[in-house]
C-alpha cells in the first residue's frame, strides 16, 4: 500500500513538474507502446506469428483511444492535486487558529480569574466600608445620646443653681 502511494504521488509529482499536456503525450506514448508489446505477445503465444495488420490495429487503436483517456485522466488527478494543496493549507490555517484560540482561552480564563478577584477585592472593601458605616451610626447614636444627657445634666445643673440663691459663688 506504501508503495502504491508512492508511485501515486510520483505520478502527480511528474504531471506537475511536465505540465497537463506534455505529461499526457508522455504516457499516451508509454502506454501505446505497451499495447503493442501486449498485443504481440498474445498474438505470439496465440497464432505463433504476428501479422503487421496486428501491430497497426494496435497502435491506430491506442493513439485514437490513449490520449483522450490519460488526458482526461490527468485532469482529474491535477484538479485533485490541487484540491490536496489547497486542503494542505486549509488544514495549516486550522491549526494557526487552534494555537490563537488556545492562546485567547488561556488570555480569557486570566482575565476571568483577575475579574474574579477584582470582585472579592471589592466585595471585602464594601463589607469593610459597610462596617465602618455601622460604626460610625453606632457612635452617632452614643454621642446624641451623649449630648441629650449633657443637655439633661446643664439643665438640671441650672435649675438647682437657680433654685438656691443664697449660694456664693466665687471666681
Amino acid at each position: 500500500m506504501k508503495q502504491i502511494r508512492m508511485l501515486a504521488q510520483y505520478y502527480v509529482d511528474l504531471m506537475m513538474k511536465l505540465g497537463l499536456v506534455r505529461f499526457s503525450m508522455l504516457l499516451a506514448l508509454a502506454l501505446v507502446v505497451l499495447a503493442i508489446v501486449v498485443q504481440m505477445a498474445v498474438t505470439m503465444v496465440l497464432h505463433g506469428q504476428v501479422e503487421s495488420i496486428d501491430v497497426i490495429r494496435s497502435i491506430f487503436f491506442g493513439l485514437l483511444i490513449t490520449p483522450w483517456a490519460v488526458y482526461f485522466l490527468s485532469v482529474v488527478v491535477e484538479q485533485l492535486e490541487e484540491s490536496r494543496q489547497r486542503l494542505s493549507r486549509l488544514v495549516q490555517k486550522l491549526e494557526e487558529m487552534r494555537e490563537r484560540d488556545l492562546k485567547l482561552n488561556v488570555q480569557l480564563k486570566d482575565n476571568i480569574a483577575q475579574l474574579n478577584q477584582e470582585i472579592a477585592d471589592r466585595e471585602k472593601a464594601e463589607a469593610e466600608l459597610q462596617e465602618t458605616f455601622e460604626q460610625l451610626k453606632v457612635e452617632i447614636k452614643e454621642r446624641e445620646e451623649a449630648q441629650i444627657q449633657l443637655e439633661q445634666q446643664s439643665s438640671f445643673l441650672r435649675s438647682f443653681l437657680d433654685a438656691s440663691p443664697d449660694l456664693v459663688f466665687y471666681r
